[in-house]
């Protein structure tokens, strides 16, 4: 990698209590490469109900490949994705 991609995720309930039941999607040890050039390297990620994920990252760092794993739109070369709900929303 050529930079550091950095992801946070914030949720809750309307009422403002911060609830980590179910998670809707996991990302474990997960790696991605290009030819011989490995992008991300083991991103472990939980993603639960009513979470929203924010990344941030410099130019080169991984941020579209990270978005391309969590989507489904790219396998990862290594370890697993797990999606637990099917109604999951990107946008």
């Amino acid at each position: 990698m050529y930079g550091h991609t950095r992801f946070r995720t914030w949720g809750g309930s309307k009422s403002g209590e911060y609830t980590r039941c179910r998670h809707s999607l996991r990302l474990v040890q997960a790696t991605k490469s290009y030819a011989r050039r490995r992008v991300l390297d083991g991103i472990t990620l939980t993603i639960y109900e009513k979470e929203t994920l924010g990344i941030i990252g410099s130019n080169g760092s991984g941020k579209s490949t990270l978005l391309r794993l969590i989507t489904g739109l790219v396998p990862p070369s290594a370890g697993k994705r797990e999606v637990i709900k099917s109604n999951l929303r990107t946008g």
